[in-house]
């Protein structure tokens, strides 16, 4: 290597090394008080999550449990609840990464540019708001008290720990029957009325079987299973809209089962619209007062099977061979 080329490694390693100095964050001395001081769980009632694009969950802890006041205060999971609030008073100042505002937005912690916010409010009244930026090359994570101009690296938490969406903080099953307590099952959609029943073994079945028909079991099992347990995407609130269609059902499904003490019991699923920029179908059970969204894999079937569905397909004929002539 010549002299020049020499000169010329020596000047893009300095430059290497200045670049990575200036736009990369180094870690100031700090301390390990907390990040945001002065707060213990008890005093946190409310808890609200959100993106940048204004998507985000508000929840309300109360003598009655966690709910979701913006869905007609849907049951949610308090241990959820108390566990972002620990995670959020757990973080501390140890790792000081910036003083100033204007390295609010290269780090993702501005008003204007986040991942997420979490927002605390306490039984007094008082809010306190946290944004979550930038994930650093060490597997951490950028974050500023709003009000406060110094950011931090923080490790123990991540914009995974604050959902945006509703069903991860509540119990996503919309409907549920154990299967040896099911007694028979009704569809009804454009394409006619099935009804399965099981029979001495019991096997599901769909009545009596034409000559040479036969039943498939896999996509009748298949069918049965979404009763035994059907999960949501999101719980609507109480009020029906007239985007759901209820006055046009998709489907009705219609399930005779035996309750916990052995009693038998008649409970439907109203199958509504398909909303098919959100790919979710519209559902509401007689034992819920909450309309839901439930993914088409959940409710098609009932939407779309006829008998035909249900019947091994005939085997195709094979063509006679063209005689040569």
């Amino acid at each position: 290597m010549n002299l020049q080329n020499r000169v010329l490694l020596v000047f893009l390693v300095l430059q290497s090394v200045i670049l990575a100095a200036v736009l990369w964050p180094e870690s100031a001395p700090g301390t390990d008080e907390p990040l945001i001081d002065g707060i213990t769980r008890e005093q946190v009632v409310e808890l609200a999550t959100a993106d940048i694009s204004g998507r985000g969950t508000r929840l309300v802890l109360g003598s009655d449990g966690c709910v979701l006041p913006d869905i007609d205060n849907y049951p949610c999971n308090e241990d959820t609840f108390l566990e972002l609030v620990d995670e959020v008073l757990g973080l501390t100042k140890e790792n000081l990464v910036a003083k100033t505002s204007d390295t609010h937005i290269r780090l993702t912690v501005s008003e204007r540019s986040f991942e997420r916010t979490i927002e605390l409010v306490l039984s007094d009244g008082t809010i306190r708001r946290v944004f979550l930026g930038s994930v650093t090359q060490l597997g951490s994570i950028h974050a500023r008290v709003d009000g406060e101009d110094d950011v931090y690296r923080v490790t123990s938490i991540s914009t995974t720990d604050a959902p945006v969406g509703p069903a991860s903080w509540i119990d996503t099953v919309y409907f549920a029957t154990p299967e040896d307590a099911l007694l028979s099952i009704t569809v009804e959609n454009s394409g006619g009325r099935l009804e399965f029943v099981k029979d001495d073994n019991g096997d599901w079945g769909i009545g009596e079987l034409e000559e040479g028909e036969i039943l498939d079991t896999e996509a009748v099992d298949l069918l049965i299973s979404k009763v035994e347990s059907m999960t949501m995407r999101e719980p609507l609130g109480k009020s029906e809209d007239p985007s759901y269609r209820f006055d046009q059902l998709s489907a009705l499904v219609t399930v005779r089962s035996l309750d916990t003490d052995g009693a038998e019991q008649t409970r439907t699923i109203r199958i509504g619209a398909e909303f098919e920029d959100k790919v979710v179908f519209v559902v509401k059970s007689s034992e819920s007062e909450y309309y839901a969204f439930v993914a088409p894999f959940g409710v098609r079937d009932f939407v779309e099977h006829t008998r035909t569905n249900l019947l091994v397909p005939p085997p195709t004929p094979t063509p006679e061979p063209t005689p040569a002539p």
